[in-house]
Formats: structure tokens, sequence, C-alpha cells
């Protein structure tokens, strides 16, 4: 029985050209506000200290059909 996962992964900026993808790919479904592309989206609001911290998270899902380079090919 195949069981899904999520993951989530760090990026470092001395994967130049794979951070550079994965940018190009917010870019692009941010330009398309989202629209048929597999994204989740979650804000967080703490207060504590004296401050509020507002904190938003956005994620991409399934790229399948988005060009991108062999460094991706990893991630499957």
């Amino acid at each position: 029985m195949s069981r899904g996962g999520d993951y989530v992964l760090s990026l470092k900026g001395n994967q130049e050209t794979l951070a550079a993808e994965v940018e190009e790919a917010f870019i692009d479904a941010d330009a398309r506000d989202y629209k048929d592309v597999d994204s989740e989206f979650l804000e967080t609001v703490e207060r504590g200290h004296g401050r509020l911290e507002t904190r938003r998270y956005r994620t991409l899902g399934d790229l399948s059909g988005v060009p991108r380079s062999k460094l991706w090919e990893a991630m499957r």
C-alpha cells in the first residue's frame, strides 16, 4: 500500500541554481495568483513579550510540467 508523504525542505543559498528555480516557481505562481497551482497558505498570529508576530507561509505542491533542471529529480 502506498502512503503519500509531505516534506518540508530547506534550501541553502549555496545551491544557487536550485534556489533560483524555486524562487522562479514562486514568482510564477504568485503572478497567476496561485490559480491552478497546488498551493497552501497558512498564517499565524501570536502575541507575547510585548509584541505581535504575524507569520505567513506559502507552499507549492506538485510542480509536474514545470521546466526545471536535473537538480529537482532527487526531490521526487
